[in-house]
Formats: structure tokens, C-alpha cells, sequence
């Protein structure tokens, strides 16, 4: 939904506190427009602020810069999703 204004991933385990993203195969004009990044208090869910728009394909890649509390780096994960 081109409406959405927040995207929210929930980890299974608290994090650092550090984000890192970056761009899919498809490149910078598929990244959205992020306005703020942030974590709720328990570093357990962190949410991308953003600004999408209709029917475009979107990818966020979370990169390894995501480490666990004890420093363990997360696999990188690519987040690929179309608005309608």
C-alpha cells in the first residue's frame, strides 16, 4: 500500500542498536525514501519510516551491520516488496 508510512521488522533476539541497509540487485530506485530509522527500547523491532509510491517494487537489504547484543552479526536479509 503506497499509503504506508511505516515498515516494522521484529527480531528474535535483541540487538545492538546499530542499523545498516542498503540497496537491492535492483539499485537505488528501488530503495524507498527513509525518513528515520529507529528501535523500540528492547532493540527488538526496528522501524524504517518511508515514503512510498504506487505500483513500484521496493528492496531494503539488511546488512550485517545488524548484530545481536553480544556483537554477532546477522545474515544479510533482503526485504522485496511492491506497493499497488
Amino acid at each position: 500500500d503506497p499509503d504506508t508510512k511505516a515498515i516494522t521488522i521484529q527480531f528474535s533476539e535483541a540487538l545492538n542498536g546499530a542499523t545498516s541497509s542498503g540497496l537491492g540487485e535492483l539499485g537505488r530506485d528501488h530503495y524507498p525514501k527513509v525518513h528515520k530509522v529507529e528501535f523500540n527500547d528492547a532493540t527488538t523491532v526496528v522501524t524504517y519510516y518511508v515514503d512510498l509510491k504506487p505500483n513500484m517494487r521496493y528492496q531494503i537489504l539488511l546488512e550485517n551491520g545488524y548484530r545481536t547484543a553480544d556483537n554477532r552479526p546477522l545474515k544479510p536479509y533482503l526485504l522485496d516488496f511492491k506497493t499497488r
